[in-house]
């Protein structure tokens, strides 16, 4: 699942910083500026983060608001919160297994009962997750493509197939 890549990628990206205390000290401007500019591991991170993540953003349904690759300064508001708020929110959460699920339940549920919710209920729970957030990405990159077409006057379709291709595919 894309959005819930962006945490995982996030920290991937505050763990690469040499100095935290320095970033967390800078203007955001600059802090800005030390993630973009360079070769560094911390930059490549940063510019794959907003190729791959930066048509989110803040009410990232609307068309008007700017998404992350326009403006990056939430994500390094984001990143500095991280790095002040100490090493605890840089430990990657752990994703649990169906049976780990299943035998955390403290309700008492009948061999059969486990079984179906294991085998039946809690995939499609899963899916039905994976579903809405496909079709909430291709929302915000359909909205993407309507702000590239506004800001140019006109429709590049070089650079904006795949944002149709995944509009079409939410349709279809």
């Amino acid at each position: 699942m894309v959005s819930a890549e962006v945490p995982n990628a996030l920290r991937d990206i505050a763990l690469s910083i040499e100095n935290p205390e320095e970033f967390c000290s800078q203007s955001v401007e600059q802090s800005l500026s030390y993630l973009k500019d360079g070769n560094s591991q911390r930059s490549q991170k940063f510019r794959d983060f907003l190729a791959k993540h930066g048509h989110r953003g803040y009410k990232e349904f609307d068309p008007l608001v700017h998404q992350w690759a326009d403006n990056p300064m939430p994500v390094i508001m984001s990143l500095r919160s991280m790095l002040m708020n100490g090493s605890s929110h840089l430990i990657p959460k752990e994703e649990k297994s169906l049976d780990q699920i299943v035998s955390s339940i403290k309700t008492p549920l009948s061999a059969t009962k486990r079984f179906i919710l294991k085998k039946f209920i809690l995939p499609r729970c899963r899916d039905g997750v994976g579903m809405s957030l496909i079709n909430t990405q291709s929302k915000s990159q359909f909205n993407t493509f309507y702000l590239r077409s506004e800001r140019t006057g006109k429709v590049s379709l070089d650079l904006d197939i795949e944002c149709l291709q995944t509009c079409i595919l939410a349709i279809v």
